[in-house]
């Protein structure tokens, strides 16, 4: 007779998918603790989770509709990443991913995802969650449609949205949603490949770097490595070059806790380099304009 398999307990805030983009060959990547100056070798599997982080208990009924649904959003996600790897280094794959569509929207919802998945962000989630019904009113018709139109569902959340389990479903299904602008264009974006193979791009325990929360609910400012050689920004300044050293140093002081990269040499630079100035980037910083200021 087969038995019922548990759901998992330990739910990722970083996926381990996305992680893996950021690892050694042996599969390891660098992790790094601010608060205690510790550079350890991780698996993915081993970092960035919370036990139940994703569980919700109502009425004695306990579900993991948030994990699955995060796993839907990083089937659809996992797609582009094989195919970016299959890809990587050819001069045709930063076009097609600005011009493929389907990629554009996902990715919008992983970033969107990805900031209020994060524990962090519980308190703001407490802010807005009072304000679930109002952002759903003022939502267009396409986002309106995403929540299957059940304004009655989003007016329930919001008036239990004070109580633990309801407030889960607020930040980590809702908000995401309701939030940022999904009707946008992505005007504004922009993929930076990385071909130096000594050079390797940053993530950390806050994989969304921006510099206001009203930016980047429009989509309009935000940093957002996807692996190790790539990432995507977006800014109004269009970027002839960008300096990696200020976008890692982005990544790492807005990192909570933790930064992972393949490198621990490269950590170590900008642990030095934190620790030796009070200079605060915005996102706009790291982009080269012009080659004549390079």
């Amino acid at each position: 007779m087969q038995t019922k398999q548990n759901p998992p307990k330990n739910h990722h805030y970083v996926p381990e998918l996305y992680q893996k983009g950021f690892c050694q060959e042996n599969g390891k990547t660098w992790r790094y603790f601010k608060k205690y100056n510790d550079f350890k070798e991780k698996y993915p599997s081993s970092i960035l989770y919370e036990k139940d982080l994703h569980t919700v208990s109502i009425r004695r009924n306990t579900t993991v509709m948030i994990e699955r649904f995060y796993s839907q959003i990083e089937d659809q996600f996992a797609k582009y990443l094989n195919f970016i790897q299959e890809n990587v280094g050819k001069p045709e794959l930063i076009n097609e991913l600005k011009d493929n569509e389907n990629f554009l929207n996902v990715l919008k919802f992983i970033v969107a995802f990805q900031f209020w998945r994060t524990p962090c962000q519980t308190p703001a989630a407490k802010i807005l969650s009072a304000r679930l019904l109002h952002l759903y009113d003022n939502a267009n018709p396409e986002t309106q449609k995403l929540l299957k139109q059940d304004r009655r569902f989003i007016k329930t959340i919001q008036k239990k949205s004070r109580k633990a389990q309801p407030l889960k479903v607020a930040q980590h299904l809702l908000l995401p949603i309701l939030a940022f602008d999904h009707s946008v264009t992505l005007g504004e974006i922009q993929f930076c490949y990385i071909k130096d193979e000594n050079k390797t791009i940053f993530t950390s325990d806050r994989p969304v770097s921006y510099d206001t929360e009203a930016l980047l609910f429009k989509f309009e400012e935000f940093l957002f490595p996807i692996s190790k050689n790539l990432f995507v920004i977006s800014t109004k300044r269009r970027a002839k070059r960008i300096d990696l050293k200020k976008l890692n140093r982005i990544i790492f002081d807005k990192a909570l806790n933790y930064v992972l990269s393949p490198s621990k040499e490269r950590l170590a630079q900008h642990v030095q380099l934190s620790t030796s100035t009070e200079e605060k980037l915005l996102i706009a910083d790291c982009v080269i304009e012009s080659e004549l200021n390079s």
